[in-house]
């Protein structure tokens, strides 16, 4: 089941946060606990993150942040900061992606964004659903 993220799904996502980084080129960095929370509890309260709650445990999650857009105040974004479901129920990553971009809509948000990982292979699926690519993040550790 969807539901807006709130403080007591917090330990759950900390547990999605290290599976995330550890299926990703994050891999050899930690999660610090209290940055996640903060975190967590700062974009609960914009009501743009879900999670997909399975026999009591959080399995799926998406965080959503709103920004203008840095060329026009008008111009108001959500941009996703983590979307993660466990392998197991891959399935519901898509029913959280609905659930963000609706309560955008709500909100009157002009643009939602989304960033998956290179290897998520879900780049057909967001194109047919009427994403573009805008850009391409690079990283390189220093």
């Amino acid at each position: 089941m969807i539901e807006l993220l709130r403080k007591e799904h917090f330990d759950d996502v900390y547990e999605l946060a290290i599976e995330f980084c550890a299926n990703s080129p994050y891999s050899n960095l930690s999660v610090d606990k209290e940055t996640l929370f903060n975190t967590l509890d700062f974009v609960s309260n914009l009501g743009l993150s879900f999670v997909y709650v399975h026999e009591g445990k959080c399995v799926g999650v998406i965080l959503g942040m709103i920004a203008p857009a840095w060329f026009n105040s008008s111009i108001v974004n959500a941009m996703e900061l983590m979307w993660w479901v466990s392998k197991n129920h891959r399935g519901v990553g898509w029913m959280l992606k609905d659930a963000y971009e609706n309560a955008a809509s709500e909100k009157k948000i002009s643009y939602v964004g989304l960033a998956t990982l290179s290897s998520s292979g879900i780049s057909d699926k967001l194109n047919k659903d009427g994403y573009i690519v805008t850009e391409t993040a690079w990283i390189k550790e220093i």
